[in-house]
């Protein structure tokens, strides 16, 4: 392969691996916008709930155990949301750096790849040289 095709090719390749970079943390924060929904979805029609309870309650006890029912539920709930949410966040960083060590190494090779461009460019010149 000819090196000014090498090193076009690496250029090609650190773009797309920079895209893929950005694609992997736009979709992860997808994700994460997508469960915050959810999470803030689910605390609403929580506390409609609680609301109804509540106006059907008769009593002091109804209304403690309504909301002790309440508070334990969205505990749950806020729980399990805040796990998710750190698995996400927690394989965003390897994802990212999994990305960034491609571009490196792929940088790496398409510096190889002008070097040997230029060294070759100029043996020509050094043959011309010496016939003077």
């Amino acid at each position: 392969m000819d090196p000014k095709d090498k090193l076009q090719n690496a250029a090609k390749g650190s773009v797309d691996t920079a895209v893929a970079g950005f694609t992997t943390a736009t979709k992860n924060m997808q994700v994460i916008a997508g469960e915050i929904a959810k999470m803030s979805m689910d605390s609403y029609e929580n506390s409609a709930q609680l609301i109804e309870k509540l106006r059907g309650a008769k009593s002091w006890e109804d209304i403690v155990a309504i909301q002790t029912g309440y508070m334990k539920t969205a505990y749950e709930n806020f729980a399990s949301r805040t796990q998710k949410l750190g698995e996400i966040m927690g394989t965003m960083p390897q994802e990212m750096a999994r990305t960034y060590t491609q571009l490196f190494n792929q940088g790496k090779q398409g510096a190889e790849a002008a070097g040997e461009a230029a060294q070759q460019g100029a043996e020509p010149d050094r043959k011309d040289a010496g016939k003077s």
